[in-house]
């Protein structure tokens, strides 16, 4: 069995939070099959944000920086200079908005200098990384 097909039995009956986890597997399948053709690919990475957690894990991870309203998908780079610093994603499902802390963050990285989106689909990201990179 494939680590796709690993991920879709694992998720089968998803909740909403599990739709957006299976949206962002999809990105991160799609940008590990085109790394050759666009090395900046593999700096695109994941934030450790969201889904259930023991009290225990939840606290190390806040101790060791997790910051609660943080995108879920970030690519470090410039790539034309004088535009955006990072891409940021937040990825969402269904009807699912950015809560408080994440529209504060949303902000504070858009002040930055950094493009920040909110996405509903892999597809959307992809499309989003794609124009970002101008690929």
């Amino acid at each position: 069995m494939t680590f796709e097909e690993n991920i879709k039995k694992v998720l089968k009956g998803k909740t909403r939070k599990q739709g957006e986890l299976q949206e962002q597997i999809d990105v991160f399948g799609w940008a590990r099959k085109n790394e050759k053709e666009h090395p900046e690919l593999r700096l695109l990475y994941a934030s450790a944000n969201g889904g259930k957690r023991d009290i225990r894990t939840a606290t190390l991870l806040k101790m060791s920086g997790v910051r609660a309203g943080m995108p879920d998908i970030c690519l470090p780079i410039n790539p034309i200079p004088e535009t955006h610093n990072a891409l940021y994603i937040e990825m969402k499902h269904g009807k699912n908005k950015l809560s408080k802390s994440q529209k504060t963050i949303k902000k504070l990285l858009e002040g930055a200098g950094n493009k920040v989106v909110v996405c509903y689909s892999s597809e959307e990201a992809i499309n989003e990384i794609k124009n970002y990179l101008a690929i």
